[in-house]
């Protein structure tokens, strides 16, 4: 089961702020541009909700997202380069899976049709980074306009590392950091 966090605290410039992460049990509260969530078995998984489809209990985000069909065409078309997460529309069933809801302080979120409007901006990049643009900093930047990561600050917090560390450290060995010490 997921991690009991409740409070995230989140830092950009100095500044820590809260964030709330809330469970959410009825696909009535969701609402077009909030910041969603779901556990994977070693992260969180986000998302901007794009749509609220009611009657066939569905919600579309937009996220990062590395879907067998996206690996395919990647490695054909460019096997140096790999694959890379893109930021993607898709459609998630609301009873699969648990749904957890990212709430700003009031103030700190753009217009709701702001948010979705700069993920759809955003539908088709291909600039995943684990340590500086994951599917939590794409979330984090549509909502508040500030990309930031509680999760890979954790990590680097466990290893007493500087913030500024990550820039020289491999991604590949960053990956296997974040995967060891994310349950932390």
């Amino acid at each position: 089961m997921a991690v009991n966090i409740s409070v995230l605290e989140y830092r950009n410039h100095g500044k820590i702020y809260k964030v709330e992460r809330k469970r959410v049990f009825s696909i009535s509260e969701l609402r077009s541009g909030d910041h969603i969530t779901f556990h994977r078995k070693l992260y969180w998984h986000h998302a901007i909700v794009e749509y609220i489809d009611k009657k066939n209990g569905k919600i579309g985000v937009i996220h990062y997202n590395k879907t067998p069909e996206r690996c395919v065409q990647d490695i054909f078309s460019s096997p140096k380069r790999g694959v890379k997460a893109r930021v993607v529309q898709d459609t998630c069933e609301f009873k699969k899976e648990p749904v957890y809801l990212m709430i700003q302080k009031p103030g700190r979120c753009l217009d709701p049709n702001t948010v979705v409007l700069i993920a759809k901006t955003r539908v088709g990049e291909s600039e995943y980074d684990l340590v500086s643009n994951n599917c939590e900093h794409f979330a984090m930047s549509c909502k508040t306009g500030v990309s930031s990561s509680y999760q890979v600050e954790k990590v680097i917090e466990h290893l007493r590392l500087p913030l500024t560390l990550p820039i020289f450290v491999s991604t590949a060995l960053f990956e296997h950091l974040f995967v060891h010490f994310a349950l932390l």
